[in-house]
């Protein structure tokens, strides 16, 4: 009896499901029975899009209205939606460089697919930052930066707090009065992005003022009266003995009383402006208390 082909249409069947086929033959009654098992056929493999540091969202394609289910070793596995278009999405935060991410999908009647895996990007880290002319008159430092950037500022070592670059990259930071050549260290970074390297300035130290003048005075004076720069500060000594600071006008002008001293007292000053160490206390800067009735008022044109 020679073999014939046969096909029979019947519904889907269930994996590993087994199907037994006999057959009838006139006047030799049934044969042996036949039997095959269904044979699971993988889900496609759903794709997954690139991921970096900076992304907080995972994204891919797979068959529509199914789902896919996420693998990031170190969490618990989700299982999200494929929509009607084939676009699937999960949120997941932001993930560290070189983060493994395994995908796979399932489908009714069919073995898992094969895994899609991908790993996080590491985004580079930004350029160093800039640092603006600092000296020690000032008491802030301000730079440039990437702009919404964190920045990150140091002096001397010690770390202040850090400040965020506006929309123009402007940054600034209040540090207090340095001086010179302190060291002032900065850098930047963004989410998903390492720390920069460090931008490097040095405090520049501003050289001290001129010497303050004494105006002329004698023994029928209380005061007396002198010479400086613009809101300095005057140290005053009487015989090498420290009296009273005193803060000068916006012309320069100081004063102080001292009561009424004897003849040959000698009288000293040094002056200073914040950032600026003390000018020095010189005998060209000093006057000498005489019996003479006539006080001159003298202005030193070279202060500054």
């Amino acid at each position: 009896m020679e073999a014939g082909n046969y096909s029979i249409t019947i519904p889907m069947q269930d994996m590993n499901k087994k199907i037994r086929v006999t057959q009838t033959v006139a006047r030799r009654g049934e044969s042996d029975k036949e039997e095959v098992t269904v044979k699971g056929v993988p889900a496609p493999k759903p794709s997954i899009n690139e991921m970096d540091t900076d992304d907080t969202r995972l994204t891919g394609r797979g068959v529509p209205n199914s789902k896919v289910y996420v693998r990031i070793p170190g969490r618990v596995e989700r299982h999200v939606d494929v929509d009607g278009n084939g676009d699937w999405y999960l949120d997941t935060g932001l993930l560290n460089g070189g983060q493994e991410i395994i995908v796979h999908q399932e489908l009714p009647r069919k073995l898992n697919s094969e895994e899609a895996k991908i790993n996080v990007k590491q985004l580079p880290a930004l350029g160093v930052p800039r640092i603006d002319y600092v000296d020690s008159s000032h008491d802030r430092v301000w730079g440039w930066a990437d702009p919404g950037a964190t920045v990150d500022v140091h002096v001397h070592g010690v770390k202040h707090e850090n400040v965020v670059a506006d929309g123009s990259g402007r940054w600034n930071l209040h540090i207090g009065q340095e001086r010179g050549n302190a060291r002032i260290e900065v850098r930047q970074m963004k989410t998903g992005r390492p720390w920069s390297d460090m931008a490097v300035s040095n405090v520049v130290q501003l050289p001290a003022l001129g010497n303050p003048s004494i105006d002329q005075m004698n023994t029928a004076q209380d005061h007396i009266y002198g010479w400086a720069n613009a809101w300095a500060t005057v140290k005053v000594h009487v015989h090498g003995v420290f009296i009273r600071d005193i803060g000068t006008d916006a012309s320069g002008r100081w004063w102080t009383h001292l009561g009424f001293e004897r003849g040959n007292t000698t009288v000293e000053a040094q002056q200073r402006v914040v950032g600026r160490p003390w000018s020095r206390m010189v005998k060209n800067g000093s006057t000498t208390i005489t019996t003479n009735a006539t006080a001159k008022h003298k202005s030193n044109n070279n202060l500054s």
